[in-house]
């Protein structure tokens, strides 16, 4: 099972702005944890964070862990 931290510098906005992407980021991870290797993983949002919505956030997990999946073969 895959450890997952979020974290949101004020440069992505006002504290209303940051709890909103921090909101998508955590549903996006919840939905897509099972897909995750078992790795401890930390996200850092910038700026563009700031107009993600939960399906880009959730298509970009995807990716992420395509990509962890292909270099854990290395």
């Amino acid at each position: 099972m895959a450890r997952v931290g979020v974290t949101v510098s004020s440069k992505v906005g006002r504290a209303v702005v940051r709890n909103r992407v921090k909101r998508r980021l955590r549903e996006a991870v919840r939905s897509e944890l099972s897909g995750l290797p078992a790795v401890d993983l930390v996200i850092v949002a910038r700026a563009s964070a700031a107009q993600g919505t939960v399906a880009e956030f959730r298509a970009w997990l995807k990716r992420a862990a395509a990509r962890m999946q292909k270099g854990a073969g290395r």
